[in-house]
């Protein structure tokens, strides 16, 4: 169980929090998802995110941060690179990824609504903002959206659970009570939208431009 932060040392994350809770109140979507994020469609995580990846965790560290946030340093086997923001390892290599929330050596810690944690040995796909100038911390993009872990299916094919943008709900199906599609599907959205140019600014960041979807 975790135990009580101390206010003070969290204040700039609350402040955070506080933000993205009124930027959701104001973006437009449905209320469960508006409960979180604004919903984002795979070229809207394409375009926001400074780096997206697929890898495999091999050491989760929570800590306390310098400025007093809890965080936890992710070090990744990068498979592949498909955004890169100029300072990532490329595929093949390993990268520390470092995100706000997480569970310190002596049991405390903190939770954020929306942002997973990862286990040694699982893989994900991650859309992930830039990283901090001053601190290194990055977000996933959109919250639960930008985030996926990659399992074998009963089918022995490779899917992805986790988050729901916008364009791929008819391909979704239940699994365990997370939300699935087939990474082949997910990852050919992604080639789709870069191919389209969504970065450079020729697609719409408001919604969904995918097959027409």
């Amino acid at each position: 169980m975790f135990r009580r932060p101390v206010l003070r040392r969290q204040l700039p994350l609350v402040l955070l929090l506080l933000a993205v809770a009124l930027t959701a109140v104001l973006a437009p979507g449905p209320p469960a998802r508006a409960a979180l994020a604004e919903r984002l469609s795979v070229d809207d995580l394409v375009a926001r995110c400074g780096a997206c990846l697929v890898g495999t965790v091999i050491e989760a560290r929570g800590r306390r941060a310098a400025d007093g946030l809890i965080e936890t340093a992710y070090r990744i086997r990068v498979d592949e690179r498909m955004v890169a923001d100029g300072g990532g390892a490329p595929g093949g290599a390993f990268e520390t990824v470092v995100l706000p929330g997480g569970v310190l050596p002596d049991g405390s810690g903190l939770a954020i609504p929306g942002l997973a944690r990862f286990e040694v040995g699982e893989r994900a796909l991650l859309f992930l903002t830039e990283a901090d100038a001053v601190t290194g911390r990055r977000m996933p993009v959109g919250l639960d959206q930008g985030q996926w872990r990659l399992v074998a299916g009963p089918d022995g094919r490779t899917l992805a659970l986790g988050g729901a943008p916008a364009g791929t709900d008819e391909p979704l199906a239940a699994l365990g009570g997370a939300r699935a599609i087939e990474y082949a599907e997910l990852r050919a959205r992604i080639e789709a939208a870069l191919q389209r140019g969504v970065r450079d600014g020729d697609a719409s960041s408001g919604g969904s431009t995918e097959d027409g979807r």
